[in-house]
């Protein structure tokens, strides 16, 4: 039981890491780069290019004759938050906006994904929600969408924004 116990805990450990800021050397969000909602503290000010509004289109309309489905102001670029109360449901390529005319794409709003599976590597089986023998070896596989944060400027493989910290059952 305490085993089971400890893997719940371990994934929701990963879980809660999507929500925290993004750290200070990955928060730098390129002209084009995808940013993930819930994300907060971003730099987009090389997105944005200078346009203090931001604007989406629902898929399948012509962003060239159409009117935008949505207008956002940017009220700091230097730290910008991907609220989920205003970008869930409009998740997608968000374009500079000058009040009436479309710019260049400013970021790409995903929502986040992260799945999480412990691997007992001793006989090749997936043990998620299950206790692991003592002496096997277990291994995490961690699927996700958000992988487009190691390509962003100044990334280093300190900065992840997922850590898996293991506690065995007496702490």
């Amino acid at each position: 039981m305490n085993a089971k116990f400890a893997v719940v805990m371990m994934a929701l450990v990963a879980l809660a890491l999507v929500a925290f800021p993004a750290s200070a050397a990955i928060n730098k969000i390129p002209a084009g780069g995808e940013v993930f909602l819930g994300e907060k503290g971003l730099d987009v000010s090389a997105a944005t290019g200078g346009a203090s509004q931001i604007a989406w289109w629902q898929p399948g309309t012509n962003t060239e004759t159409e009117q935008p489905a949505d207008i956002q102001q940017v009220t700091n670029a230097q730290s910008f938050y991907v609220s989920p109360d205003i970008f869930v449901g409009k998740t997608g390529n968000w374009y500079q906006w000058n009040g009436s005319t479309k710019g260049p794409l400013a970021f790409n709003i995903k929502e986040p994904s992260l799945n999480l599976k412990i691997w007992d590597g001793s006989v090749n089986e997936d043990v998620t929600g299950k206790a692991i023998p003592v002496g096997n070896y277990g291994n995490f596989v961690v699927e996700t969408n958000m992988q487009s944060i190691i390509t962003r400027p100044g990334y280093q493989p300190a900065d992840a924004p997922f850590k898996i910290k293991v506690k065995s059952a007496d702490g």
